[in-house]
């Protein structure tokens, strides 16, 4: 009794391996898609960290000088609030009225 070296495979199981190792391929190679976009999304999550920091620096920056300047016009309208007002008149220089309560006209000379 001879045996037969290798089994023989019929057409139908020939092309149903043949399919298989189509499939296993597609497959390996969307595993390779997936991984390449994955590695990707992470590439881009970095850099919006990056900008998100960016952005906060920026904000916190602004915020500051914000900040300094609403100080620094607390202070002038303090200093307006509390100075005293003239009482006399800036265009005659007399006391107790002011210019738009100027009892007689000033003669101006042409």
């Amino acid at each position: 009794m001879e045996e037969d070296p290798a089994p023989r495979q019929s057409a139908a199981t020939v092309q149903e391996d043949e399919m298989l190792c189509g499939e296993v391929a597609g497959q390996n190679k969307q595993q390779k898609i997936l991984a390449d976009l994955i590695s990707g999304q992470k590439v881009l999550a970095e850099e919006m960290q990056k900008q998100q920091k960016l952005l906060m620096t920026h904000t916190d920056q602004q915020r500051e000088v914000l900040n300094q300047q609403r100080d620094t016009l607390n202070q002038l309208l303090a200093t307006l609030i509390t100075r005293p007002r003239p009482t006399y008149c800036y265009q005659c220089g007399q006391d107790g009225h002011f210019v738009r309560d100027r009892p007689k006209p000033l003669l101006v000379s042409t």
